[in-house]
């Protein structure tokens, strides 16, 4: 029955087919970039928002530091500068006893030679010096 049709009523029906699928084809692939376009909107708001995210959170992470670092310099100032102070409260008697220079060279060879090695800072061999 198909085969008594006139062939040009087969190219119009093949004709009709293609027209049919080109449509389609051209309708979906329109949708598809309107699709394609929204997803892509979509995933870069939600990136600008992470970005604005993790800027915020890096501000706030360093005014965090910024104030921790006062802190610790304030509270090492405060400590260094007690410590002078009770140092040169500590210290107040010594300046008012003289100490003639002799003992001072004495002094400060004994320490040098009881703070390191011995035969290093007093010489081989050689015996403390003894003060006169």
């Amino acid at each position: 029955m198909f085969a008594l049709l006139d062939p040009r009523v087969w190219l119009v029906a093949l004709a009709l087919v293609g027209a049919a699928a080109g449509i389609g084809y051209l309708r979906g692939r329109s949708d598809g970039a309107e699709s394609v376009t929204v997803k892509w909107k979509l995933a870069q708001a939600e990136t600008d928002r992470a970005a604005r995210a993790q800027q915020d959170r890096n501000r706030d992470l360093q005014r965090q530091a910024e104030l921790r670092y006062t802190v610790q310099a304030e509270t090492r100032d405060r400590f260094l500068t007690q410590t002078i102070l009770e140092i040169r409260h500590e210290a107040a008697p010594l300046a008012a006893c003289p100490v003639p220079d002799a003992v001072r060279v004495r002094l400060n060879a004994a320490g040098r030679c009881a703070g390191g090695d011995p035969p290093a800072a007093c010489g081989a061999g050689e015996p403390v010096p003894v003060a006169r």
